[in-house]
């Protein structure tokens, strides 16, 4: 969790091996929710202290519609490092 020093932008980023320029984002068991969907953030911060910055960050986010969502990784075929924006 990255945020701007005024609190205006908050991004999210996971990390996945890069094939091609792109990534592939997970489910859950069901199918139903994708990693890094809004419904999936909430899951997550359901596990988080809501007392910790990480918390009031990702919620405030949400909650305003400045939450960025992304993809870090390496694409081992040419060795570079990829930030993939994502809007599942």
């Amino acid at each position: 969790v990255l945020q701007a020093p005024d609190g205006t932008v908050t991004i999210v980023l996971d990390s996945k091996p890069i094939n091609n320029g792109s990534a592939r984002l997970g489910t859950t068991d069901s199918g139903q929710v994708v990693q890094l969907s809004d419904d999936w953030i909430r899951s997550v911060l359901n596990e988080l202290d809501k007392t910790s910055d990480a918390y009031r960050a990702v919620k405030a986010g949400l909650d305003n519609d400045t939450l960025v969502k992304g993809v870090i990784g390496v694409d081992k075929a040419t060795g570079q490092g990829t930030l993939i924006r994502v809007d599942p």
